[in-house]
């Protein structure tokens, strides 16, 4: 396989790239982003890090080669940023993935491409506690959905929003599993229609996320998370969908997520303590 991954210096795209690297062991795996990404020296033989604009043709000639079999496009500019700066969050969520699918249709079409999207794409759901399929109609409040735990780390969070306010979520394991279980399905397990695809998670109240933390970090890490109300990013919040059908997911064997205290503890064990 020779794999690109866009976004490759965050969060999920390291652990998407940590996990191919153990995976495939002949593989070539290109990382890129607006900075270089890392990675650690026992895996730099393996890794090719790349500093690219894939907002700007020439880098994406360079890297959308018609070698690539699979493409992960995890780049974007998230959500505050993206309401704070309409004109960067057009260029990076809309221009430079348009380009990027633009370019591998001219010199690789047919490569396969897993697009990662946000709940916020959907907006507020018809009504309380409705679960979301694939069928809704995007109608999203914000330009980011329209476009697209630290305190274990030791490091203070601000928690801008109600404690009462749930929101939909998923374990960085899982993630990483179903990205790669997207890159595997035949495009005839899709059927007819939209490839669209829910992934599974679970709904959780913020005070649920903190009683986890405390469960599994302690009280030291539970004060290090200063609540500190912000009403234009509550609202942004409050129009993510908390609930999802993921019927469809489950049909096409993606893998169901754990409880809140798995994930962070599988956060302690997995990316506490790593260099990169």
């Amino acid at each position: 396989m020779n794999v690109l991954i866009t976004g490759a210096a965050g969060f999920i795209g390291q652990a998407l790239a940590a996990r191919l690297v153990t995976e495939q062991k002949g593989s070539s795996i290109t990382l890129t982003d607006v900075v270089e990404p890392s990675a650690p020296d026992t895996l730099k033989s393996r890794l090719r890090c790349v500093q690219a604009d894939l907002t700007s043709q020439d880098d994406c000639n360079a890297l959308l080669t018609r070698e690539l079999t699979h493409v992960f496009l995890l780049h974007g500019i998230m959500s505050g940023a993206a309401e704070a700066d309409l004109e960067l969050g057009i260029r990076v969520n809309i221009d430079a993935t348009r380009q990027v699918l633009d370019t591998l249709r001219r010199v690789n079409p047919g490569v396969r491409v897993v697009f990662t999207s946000t709940t916020a794409v959907y907006g507020p759901p018809p009504a309380p506690n409705f679960p979301l399929t694939e069928a809704n109609s995007p109608a999203p409040l914000g330009s980011y959905g329209s476009q697209k735990v630290e305190p274990l780390n030791g490091q203070k969070s601000i928690l801008p929003v109600s404690r009462d306010l749930s929101i939909w979520i998923c374990s960085p394991r899982t993630i990483v599993e179903n990205l790669i279980h997207a890159r595997d399905i035949a495009a005839e397990e899709y059927g007819e229609g939209s490839r669209v695809v829910n992934l599974p998670g679970i709904t959780v109240s913020i005070q649920e996320m903190l009683a986890a933390l405390e469960a599994v970090g302690g009280q030291e890490a539970l004060d290090l998370v200063e609540d500190k109300r912000d009403t234009a990013t509550e609202k942004i919040v409050k129009s993510w969908p908390a609930k999802y059908d993921t019927s469809k997911a489950k049909r096409l064997g993606f893998a169901e997520d754990g409880t809140l205290e798995q994930t962070l503890q599988q956060y302690m064990e997995d990316y506490r303590d790593r260099k990169w």
